[in-house]
């Protein structure tokens, strides 16, 4: 009865709905549910729920709906009025000047993705990425568009820079192999890294592949959570291209407003070809009205997202940040330092037994068992076995338990086979910790 395509979905193994779906039937509480498990493997950041509970019981007809929007049929690519309402909102965080005709809204930045991969991309076609990526951008291209990624790893993990020759590298490999690249995807502020590439080195890639005609993607997602100054960010809206019309931003509430369940996201592009191909799929899988109207509730107070959500958002990321970086180096774990995000990517190569992916899964396995979830990096295309994704955005008091039991499977592990930190982990975690 079913397609090969639907069979597909079936046999795709996603492991991130799969650990979802562990941790939230058994979420871990002081005192309800002591024995539950600590998500550190999914990227939510509950960390400022009491700031926006404040807010949504403080804003008169909050929940109520635009009566216009419900009884009609909305605007493709969304409400006229929350395009407008969008702009002027990210217009003033980032001191740009992008217009509503350029903007189309979706479900989430998944969503964005899947629209994209049917509008840039045949099947079977290529999307470059750098690696390790956050994993479902494989599963967003090729779930129903069937477009596959393939990673452009990282020269020094240690440094991760986006180089032109690495890509150029791996483009004539598959342009060899008769593949068609079609674009090229930049998620920054990184997942899982935790670090922001330059703007200088953004423009080399975006303008390199323009040279071979090729989209290219940038996912900010991560944008309003720079809570570091070593590297500014710069949002790609305040960049000059030689190819402006090749360029793609999308943006959405999952991250910057830690409202993942909103479903609201935005994708920008100054060609108007590509505009109207997703205004028509956005017909298909609508931002609903009512989450529009919610959003535009909360955007059209900038004074209380710039001046109070976010700096005490950023101040509370900082200190899980700085916690977590604190027990990792004291458990002699080493770990690329973040300056953005709700994580942290660690090496944990010197527990591996089988120093092979297969022994990836078996650290996996054991951290599960001990109640601690987090992403392994085979999962996020790393091509280096041990690494693991940590998210450290829930409350203070499941992240300080997680690290508890995670220093306790690492203590057990080093004792059972006889390991002490040997000289080349000691200089990794040194190498990395003073980057």
């Amino acid at each position: 009865m079913l397609s090969n395509r639907a069979q597909s979905l079936l046999d795709a193994n996603d492991l991130a709905l799969q650990n979802y779906g562990a941790v939230i039937n058994n979420k871990w509480h002081p005192t309800a549910n002591p024995q539950g498990v600590i998500n550190f493997c999914t990227a939510l950041n509950n960390l400022c729920e009491d700031l926006l509970n404040e807010k949504l019981s403080s804003t008169p007809n909050f929940w109520n709906p635009n009566s216009e929007h419900i009884y009609q049929y909305g605007s493709l690519g969304g409400n006229e009025s929350t395009k407008e309402d969008l702009v002027k909102f990210v217009n003033r965080l980032h001191h740009v000047s992008i217009e509503a005709k350029n903007v189309v809204l979706a479900p989430g930045v998944s969503a964005a993705f899947d629209m994209l991969s049917f509008c840039l991309a045949e099947p079977n076609d290529i999307i470059l990425c750098p690696s390790p990526y956050y994993g479902r951008i494989s599963s967003n291209f090729d779930e129903r568009g069937q477009v596959k990624t393939v990673a452009v790893p990282f020269r020094d993990l240690a440094h991760p820079k986006l180089e032109v020759e690495r890509f150029e590298a791996v483009y004539q490999s598959l342009k060899e192999q008769g593949k068609n690249v079609r674009a090229v995807v930049i998620v920054n502020p990184n997942n899982p890294l935790g670090v922001v590439f330059g703007a200088a080195e953004i423009v080399s890639i975006a303008n390199w592949a323009s040279q071979h005609n090729m989209a290219v993607i940038f996912d900010e997602i991560f944008a309003s959570t720079v809570y570091k100054d070593e590297e500014k960010f710069s949002t790609v809206l305040s960049l000059k291209f030689t190819h402006p019309e090749r360029i793609i931003w999308l943006w959405g509430f999952s991250k910057s407003l830690c409202l993942p369940g909103l479903r609201f996201a935005t994708i920008h592009s100054e060609n108007s070809h590509l505009i109207s191909c997703l205004k028509k799929l956005e017909f298909l899988q609508p931002s609903l009205s009512l989450v529009q109207n919610v959003a535009c509730k909360i955007m059209s107070d900038f004074e209380w997202y710039t001046k109070k959500f976010l700096p005490e958002n950023l101040r509370r990321l900082q200190k899980h940040s700085n916690l977590v970086s604190k027990t990792l180096t004291e458990m002699s774990i080493p770990f690329i330092p973040p300056t953005a995000g709700f994580h942290v990517f660690c090496n944990f190569s010197e527990l591996l037994e089988n120093k092979s992916f297969e022994g990836e899964d078996e650290l996996f396995k054991a951290f599960c068992s001990a109640g601690v979830y987090m992403t392994p990096g085979q999962y996020q295309a790393c091509d280096e076995p041990g690494w693991m994704r940590l998210v450290f955005s829930g409350s203070t008091e499941s992240l300080e338990e997680g690290l508890r039991r995670l220093r306790k499977v690492v203590n057990e592990l080093r004792m059972r086979n006889n390991l002490n930190i040997n000289s080349q982990t000691s200089a990794l975690s040194q190498r990395l910790s003073k980057m």
